[in-house]
């Protein structure tokens, strides 16, 4: 989440505002969206990619068996 001055900077603005929770998470390096043959993947980290899908889905799995209020954190 964003917060600049209270505001919420980003995508996901309008749910913040109506008190929805919410999860960013962008884990494409921007060398990874360019056009070469390759797609520069030779640049990617298996384990680090690991860990990065592990910890969402835990991340997931665990918001999965929360109920809304302590979602909301009340």
């Amino acid at each position: 989440m964003a917060l600049t001055n209270g505001l919420f900077l980003g995508l996901g603005g309008a749910f913040y505002a109506a008190g929805i929770p919410q999860i960013g998470h962008i884990p494409v390096p921007n060398y990874l969206l360019a056009a070469p043959p390759s797609g520069y993947i030779e640049k990617s980290n298996p384990e680090h990619m690991y860990a990065q899908i592990k910890l969402f889905a835990d991340v997931l799995h665990t918001m999965d068996n929360m109920g809304a209020a302590e979602l909301r954190g009340t």
